[in-house]
């Protein structure tokens, strides 16, 4: 979640879309794929229930 952060950081410093695509990516991954993987219950919920 640090490299998240960081990617956060990068777009809120220079504006650049690429730096929040990629921090999207990531959350999505850890979030999704990750969690469901693992069976993470919550954080996958988390997730969804944000994209809604």
């Amino acid at each position: 979640m640090h490299t998240c952060e960081a990617l956060l950081a990068a777009y809120d410093a220079t504006q650049e879309s690429h730096y929040l695509e990629r921090a999207s990516l990531l959350a999505e991954h850890i979030c999704l794929r990750q969690a469901e993987a693992r069976q993470w219950r919550n954080l996958g919920t988390l997730h969804r229930n944000l994209a809604s």
